[in-house]
C-alpha cells in the first residue's frame, strides 16, 4: 500500500472504508499539526503563483 503523509478531513477516512479499502490514520499532536499546515499553506502558495508550473517536495524541504 502506498504511504501518503497528508492532513485528512471531512471524513475521508470513513468514505475509503465504506468503498472496501484501508487506510490507516494518526492523530497528529500540536506541534507535528502546525508543522504539517505550513507545509500544506506554502503548497497552496505556491501553486497559486505558479499555476502551471508542476512542483515536487524533495526530502531537503524544498519545492523545485
Amino acid at each position: 500500500m502506498p504511504t501518503y503523509n497528508k492532513l485528512v478531513r471531512d471524513r475521508i477516512p470513513e468514505i475509503i472504508n465504506n468503498r472496501g479499502a484501508s487506510c490507516n490514520t494518526r492523530i497528529l499532536d500540536e506541534t507535528e499539526y502546525m508543522a504539517e499546515l505550513r507545509t500544506k499553506g506554502y503548497s497552496l502558495w505556491v501553486h497559486l503563483i505558479y499555476p502551471n508550473r508542476r512542483f515536487e517536495w524533495v526530502s531537503s524541504g524544498i519545492w523545485q
